[in-house]
């Protein structure tokens, strides 16, 4: 069984031990453009109050989403790196990479906002790490860095992922398309559904050995191995493995078009 808590574990953690001061400090390496790099950070919390879904987008950096306790509230660390000719220009324009969020029905749309650069300011990348209830549905979408999502127990969406994609301790239904490697530790729920699709990398997935589901594997160019799992109605081929896992009531559909597939059944 995949153990759940609902509170931050030591990653998020150590994230918010570096997000709690405001303050800027200065990289040793400079570009030719004689820009020096400098790091801030802000931490505030949003209601999440009568939500069921939410969408984040990050067009300059990664994400990670924790899941913790339903209390209608999201707290929201936002790590940020500017380049600029002093730690003066840097903490002047720090708050131009703005979190926003707007509600529309009950969906929660998070996303991060950033001005061009210029010749004096470069908003170089940033890093957002989210608490949010554990049992909203969540859309991850336009994120540029890697996504991690830890602990949620409702249906994970991650759509045209270009970066690595790892996703644990999750209870609910769950789909991932990206170009770059996926890996997902899940529960998936009777009538449920697990859909991982990448054009280049490679997939692992790890589920509880008593999973009902009906497996669908194929890849282009890779081999596809499984450990600790029955299958009935196993039929397997150089590049698809087809089979049934107990009832068979849920959907296990994983392609890969340059890579490998990897099946773990926990206990």
């Amino acid at each position: 069984m995949i153990n759940k808590i609902h509170f931050k574990n030591y990653h998020i953690v150590i994230l918010a031990f570096a997000l709690l001061h405001v303050s800027c400090k200065k990289d040793e390496v400079t570009n030719p453009a004689e820009l020096k790099s400098y790091t801030g950070s802000k931490t505030e919390n949003y209601s999440t109050q009568n939500a069921k879904v939410i969408t984040v987008s990050d067009n300059i950096g990664g994400v990670i989403i924790t899941g913790w306790s339903s209390d209608n509230s999201m707290r929201v660390y936002l790590y940020k790196t500017i380049e600029a000719s002093s730690s003066e220009l840097a903490d002047a324009h720090f708050d131009d990479i703005k979190f926003v969020s707007n509600t529309i029905g009950d969906t929660i749309n998070v996303t991060i906002e950033t001005p061009a650069n210029t010749s004096e300011i470069i908003y170089k990348n940033n890093s957002l790490s989210l608490e949010i209830p554990y049992n909203l549905n969540c859309v991850i979408k336009n994120i540029n860095g890697a996504i991690y999502a830890d602990q949620l127990s409702s249906n994970v969406t991650v759509a045209n992922s270009v970066n690595e994609v790892n996703i644990e301790r999750h209870e609910g239904s769950c789909e991932v398309t990206s170009s770059n490697n996926i890996d997902v530790q899940m529960m998936i729920p009777l009538g449920g559904y697990c859909k991982l699709s990448t054009s280049m990398g490679n997939v692992s997935l790890s589920i509880p050995d008593s999973t009902n589901g009906t497996i669908n594997l194929r890849t282009g160019e890779g081999t596809i191995t499984y450990t600790n799992l029955t299958f009935s109605q196993l039929n397997r081929t150089s590049n698809s493995l087809t089979g049934v896992l107990g009832t068979g009531n849920a959907d296990i559909i994983i392609y890969t078009k340059k890579g490998g597939i990897t099946i773990n059944g926990l206990q």
